[in-house]
């Protein structure tokens, strides 16, 4: 298949001057679809459906070859050069393969996903223009699917507008080889359009072209072509009639059948769950039937994967949790699950349930000592009842997202409890071994009979003010053994410095990252200035760590957001973050989050304000990331 569209582009575009292709399937964590570079094509391992039927996407990238690595923009206000060019041969590709109501089905649904842009950047937005001013703006905060749609949609207007394909595939060609080699900018193309057809029909419509409006308005294109939507009215005629069965309450039997899906292209069946998405929801019983007939839970199209995903997670995550097996639909279905985790309203405190001591007593007699009022245990922190109370929890958990929490261990039954708990312990020496050998229990080793001092009334005293003063409850009669008395110490720390107990250390805690998704190819980390005034870390740290992390590139707007190239979900930023307090936060030997980032020469040093220690920290190392634009600014620097 590669080799019939490099035949294809080679038709529309002229001769492949590259001399290899190749492609490179890379791992799954890879956030493109594809990218381009002269001889060799990166892609996502998602395009590997079984079937062939998601090889189309290498077009585009094979498109590349000639708008984009052969001809090139000079910058990025003329991005459109580059992608609106590359969307209109690639059609023209698949046109040439599939025939031309394909290349017109490609281009609907391209309009659509122009339309939802534009819509959710806002239709007035200066960024929607084909040629935005990017004085003063990061281009990758320009980035999004305008310069791709809306600029193929003005070639196909030119298309038009010279007399069709007959007339505009010879000037493509001629375009291509009058400025290979070279980065343009848009007046180049258009002196060169009306150059090519001065002597033609076409010249006088050409100066009729409201230029202005097309590379610098902002909003959807002042007109469209008449594209030919034969191949998506069965789309549309099949979402219908799975929406009137819906509304009439599932009623059997049911017209639709498997068959249905099999007249239709990938490309088709994806539109049809598309469709689904404009109309009401759909009832719970609805998706199962339709799962059950259509069984698209185990189709291996990624695209068709996502697209069914998406009108169905919204209906009944049950569904997706129990029958969608496949990768990308369990991205949803986990993230449905996890927003309650990671939601700091929802995460709550649950009451501790007060424990009793053991009755030795009791068990002897075997009584029901239960039933009688219950000691809180000692040593217990939370003894103020309004700290029993259910809060709800404002900040996040760092160290523990993702991770169940540890169940509290029990505290053995301290044995020299024995002696206060039994009587008979305390009474004549052959009675008390003669109790223990009946229950085969061997206190031989941790009880020894010692000579007990009477207390007086003046230590009474002074035990009862140390008892009133730490809050903890002694109902012993006799000496403290060391055990008892080192409890009682540690509680006393645990009470008055929690912080320096190890085991009663506070946990770093933070809010969540914010995490919205900006179109198809970008990434928004809303919260990212919050968060390093969090960590008491500079934003630049932080954000080395995390492109570097994630192996992509990004920036901070005026807005103080991240704007990260590709897509990641939530969880990713957590996991990412969790590792950078780990690593350049918390102390390595106390644990403690008050620590200080340093720079010594080359070197980073963590300096500790809990305990002192200072020790160097890693520096931060990307990993390969491949040059896929500003090549004219590095060639300039290099130069």
């Amino acid at each position: 298949m590669t080799e019939a569209q490099l035949s294809a582009a080679e038709d529309v575009c002229g001769p492949y001057v590259w001399g290899v292709y190749d492609l490179l399937v890379l791992p799954p964590s890879f956030p493109f679809g594809g990218m381009e570079n002269p001889c060799l094509t990166f892609v996502t391992p998602t395009l590997i459906a079984g079937d062939r039927s998601l090889v189309d996407v290498i077009a585009h990238e094979i498109a590349h070859s000639w708008t984009g690595n052969l001809v090139t923009n000079s910058n990025f206000e003329h991005f459109w050069l580059n992608e609106g060019f590359t969307v209109f041969v690639e059609r023209k590709i698949v046109g040439r393969l599939h025939g031309e109501p394909f290349r017109h089905f490609a281009a609907i649904g391209g309009k659509t996903y122009l339309a939802d842009t534009i819509e959710s950047m806002g239709a007035s937005n200066p960024l929607t223009s084909l040629m935005p001013d990017l004085t003063g703006i990061d281009p990758d905060d320009s980035f999004s699917t305008v310069p791709y749609e809306k600029g193929q949609a003005f070639l196909w207007y030119l298309e038009e507008l010279v007399g069709g394909p007959g007339e505009f595939d010879p000037f493509l060609k001629s375009y291509i080889a009058n400025f290979q080699y070279r980065s343009i900018e848009t007046d180049d193309f258009v002196q060169y359009l009306k150059h090519y057809f001065q002597n033609t029909a076409a010249a006088e419509k050409l100066e009729k072209v409201d230029w202005q409006t097309w590379f610098h308005s902002p909003g959807m294109p002042p007109t469209f072509a008449n594209y030919d939507d034969s191949l998506a009215v069965p789309c549309k005629a099949l979402c219908q009639l799975w929406s009137d069965w819906n509304n009439k309450g599932c009623p059997e039997p049911i017209s639709m059948s498997p068959e249905d899906l099999k007249t239709l292209s990938p490309s088709q069946i994806q539109e049809f769950l598309a469709q689904l998405l404009l109309g009401p929801p759909l009832s719970c019983q609805t998706i199962e039937k339709m799962q059950q007939i259509y069984g698209l839970n185990g189709v291996q199209n990624a695209e068709i994967k996502l697209s069914w995903c998406i009108p169905a997670r919204h209906v009944y995550n049950v569904i997706f949790l129990v029958n969608c097996w496949c990768c990308r639909i369990n991205i949803f279905s986990t993230m449905a699950e996890e927003e309650a985790i990671f939601d700091p309203s929802l995460k709550k405190k649950k009451k501790k349930a007060k424990k009793t001591p053991f009755d030795f007593d009791a068990a002897l007699a075997g009584g029901t000592a239960g039933n009688e009022p219950a000691e809180v245990e000692v040593g217990k922190e939370n003894e103020n009842p309004e700290e029993e109370e259910i809060k709800e929890v404002d900040d996040l958990d760092l160290e523990s997202f993702g991770k169940k929490k540890k169940k509290s261990k029990k505290k053995a039954f301290p044995i020299e409890d024995l002696e206060v708990a039994s009587p008979e312990v305390e009474g004549q020496d052959g009675e008390a071994v003669e109790d223990q050998e009946d229950l085969d229990l061997d206190f031989s080793k941790s009880l020894k009979k010692k000579k007990k001092k009477k207390i007086t009334g003046a230590v009474e005293e002074e035990k009862d003010e140390k008892e009133e003063s730490t809050g903890v409850a002694w109902t012993t009669d006799g000496d403290y053994t060391y055990d008892e008395l080192l409890n009682r110490v540690f509680n006393i720390m645990r009470e008055k410095n929690p912080e320096m107990v190890a085991g009663e250390k506070k946990k770093f805690t933070m809010r969540p990252p914010q995490v919205v998704r900006i179109g198809t190819k970008k990434t928004s980390f809303a919260n990212f200035s919050e968060i390093c005034k969090m960590l008491h870390r500079q934003p630049k740290h932080v954000l080395a760590f995390l492109l570097a992390e994630l192996g992509t590139s990004g920036s901070v707007d005026g807005n103080n957001q991240l704007i990260i190239k590709g897509r990641f979900q939530q969880k990713q930023m957590e996991n990412v973050l969790r590792r950078y307090v780990k690593e350049y936060v918390t102390c390595h030997t106390c644990r403690s989050p008050d620590t200080i980032l340093q720079k010594d020469t080359r070197l980073f040093f963590l300096q500790c304000e809990t305990c002192g220690s200072r020790c160097s920290v890693a520096s931060i190392k990307s990993g390969f990331q491949a040059v896929t634009g500003k090549r004219a600014a590095i060639r300039a620097k290099t130069a």
